[in-house]
């Protein structure tokens, strides 16, 4: 999972830069630069948890002390592409209150667990973003 999580903090950084998705400031480094989720990670499946889609570069007060600032983190999500692409693959839209639910089910564990993490690892080390046309 560590060597996952450190291909989608280079994915993340080499398609989005050092501006925070949420509020803008720009330059991030160090541990100002951080990986936030749209839907956060924790309440993600397994097969979720890891999606490109879902990350952006963040401020460490946007990611952290702001909760993700999830309201305009997930508004910015349904304007593009992949990012609606991955709200209606992981979630389903609450009619009654209008907010991106998380679908339930999809438990993996073991083995299964152990070869999904192996395969997207495998695929994330094959992405590689070239900054000047993003």
């Amino acid at each position: 999972k560590d060597k996952l999580w450190r291909e989608v903090k280079r994915i993340t950084r080499e398609r989005h830069g050092t501006t925070c998705y949420t509020c803008g400031a720009t330059g991030l480094e160090g541990s100002n630069l951080q990986s936030g989720h749209g839907k956060t990670m924790g309440a993600l499946p397994l097969r979720y948890k890891y999606d490109i889609r879902n990350i952006r570069v963040q401020c460490l007060r946007c990611n952290i002390h702001m909760g993700g600032c999830q309201d305009i983190f997930i508004a910015k999500l349904e304007q593009e592409e992949e990012g609606l692409q991955f709200l209606n693959e992981a979630c389903y839209l609450d009619e009654e209150s209008n907010a991106w639910r998380i679908k339930g089910g999809d438990t993996m564990g073991g083995k299964d667990a152990t070869i999904f993490i192996q395969n997207l690892l495998a695929e994330y080390k094959t992405i590689s973003y070239d900054n000047k046309h993003n």
